[in-house]
């Protein structure tokens, strides 16, 4: 690829009588190589900030940068130059825009399932991390489907079957890119008769009630409805809980859980013979056959801190996620475990409505980061060596719209005035709509495990 070069020249000089370091600012959209007349280079990951440091002789010198070539073609950015300590901080004014605070993270799983004659649609506030995503010019780059304001949507047809590959980017409005990301649209067709699938959901409030696990099984085993049902009839949801409506689908679903409980002897799955837990003996003590598939939803609780970008699989939910996922693969080794994210939390005063100023729960953005981070991170646990081959993520966030899917209600716009707007008045657990675009991810993910082979 041609190498482009610029040149730029600082109009100022810097005293330096403590012969400190100068410091370069800079962030570049791909990777890069930057070189300058002090002989400095650096290889730039995506999109993050760096800094090179370049030594200059006492006394007042004029400094002029140049020949900064990057060799993939995309120029890099020069952000500020710093002498010593910040306060030399210099900032050229055309590069104003592209201050390091500008950069906006974006959360595409690694793929999407879709299947035929259904409407995906994915919302850019579930994949965006920014308190209004809305602010950005948002670019979709694949081959089919179209883009709306707030999110984009394809309905696949019998043609389509394949797997397509589909860019985001977020840009400020003179089109400088401050956030990429990349994802899969795989594209299904169900049309196989399977033999008796043995299904076992688990979660905590957000599945206690049932609604989107009768759902997943309406859509695919039912017929009629709105949308109409597959008429599927083998799948058999396991489970000691459920509902009036749908008495034959069980889930295992309680308020509150976390990975912690599911683990402990309040389990459904503790064997008091044995003071330990086991699917198996779960599976025998309740007569059912087989467990084939597991979907599990958790956890909005035990959340320890808003903003947290940190999360470690060695400890907190991920230490007994895994102690989880191990104790059924080796009790059921030919079982697939399916882990469904978090949707994003009201964005809208559910948060405030359900959680004083606080609670880590009390911040509706700083949740946002936190739930988008656990998702990126429960993500990377499917995709370890010794999951990858059983255990699949299902991405909730993309396919939920949390701007008209959550709980409102209307409230005086101030103490004294009786008009009133709409605010959101739960922070975590959706309408029913919300429930149902949960199921809609997991009907999706049916037709990736039951698909006919091309």
């Amino acid at each position: 690829m041609k190498k482009r070069r610029f040149f730029w020249t600082l109009e100022k000089e810097f005293v330096n009588e403590n012969n400190d370091f100068l410091y370069f600012g800079y962030a570049c959209d791909q990777f890069c190589d930057v070189y300058s007349e002090f002989g400095n280079a650096a290889k730039i990951p995506d999109n993050e900030p760096q800094s090179i440091q370049a030594y200059i002789t006492n006394g007042k010198q004029p400094l002029t940068l140049s020949s900064f070539t990057d060799v993939y073609g995309s120029p890099c950015r020069y952000i500020y130059v710093e002498l010593g300590t910040i306060e030399k901080k210099f900032v050229p004014t055309k590069y104003l825009n592209n201050l390091l605070h500008d950069k906006v993270n974006v959360y595409l799983p690694d793929e999407y399932y879709l299947a035929v004659n259904d409407n995906f649609q994915l919302f850019y506030r579930g994949v965006i991390q920014a308190v209004n995503p809305y602010n950005y010019y948002i670019e979709i780059k694949t081959k089919y489907g179209k883009v709306f304001p707030r999110y984009y949507e394809w309905k696949p047809t019998i043609n389509q079957i394949g797997t397509y590959e589909l860019t985001l980017n977020v840009y400020d409005n003179n089109r400088n890119l401050l956030g990429s990301d990349k994802t899969k649209l795989i594209v299904n067709n169900s049309l196989k008769e399977n033999s008796q699938q043995n299904i076992l959901c688990i979660g905590d409030s957000l599945t206690s009630g049932g609604i989107w696990v009768n759902e997943a099984y309406r859509r695919y085993a039912e017929s009629g409805g709105n949308p109409a049902g597959d008429s599927k009839n083998y799948l058999n949801f396991i489970g000691t809980k459920s509902t009036t409506n749908y008495p034959n689908v069980g889930f295992e679903g309680y308020p509150g859980w976390t990975w912690q409980n599911f683990m402990g002897a309040e389990s459904p799955f503790f064997d008091e013979n044995t003071n330990k837990i086991s699917f198996k003996n779960y599976v025998e003590n309740n007569s059912y056959e087989d467990i084939d598939y597991v979907y599990i939803l958790l956890t909005w609780n035990g959340m320890t801190e808003k903003f947290k970008t940190d999360f470690n699989l060695g400890d907190g939910h991920f230490k007994y996620a895994q102690e989880m996922l191990d104790l059924i693969h080796s009790e059921f080794p030919d079982a697939k475990i399916r882990l469904m994210g978090l949707q994003i939390p009201s964005q809208n005063g559910g948060m405030g409505t359900n959680y004083d100023v606080n609670s880590v729960y009390g911040d509706a953005y700083g949740m946002l980061v936190t739930a988008m981070n656990y998702n990126k991170k429960l993500e990377e646990l499917s995709n370890l060596d010794k999951y990858k081959e059983f255990v699949n993520y299902i991405d909730i966030a993309g396919q939920f719209d949390t701007d008209f899917n959550m709980p409102t209600s209307g409230k005086p716009v101030n103490n004294r005035n009786e008009e009133t707007e709409i605010i959101g008045s739960n922070g975590v657990h959706p309408t029913t709509n919300g429930y149902y675009q949960i199921a809609d991810a997991v009907y999706r993910s049916f037709y990736n495990d039951f698909k006919v082979s091309l």
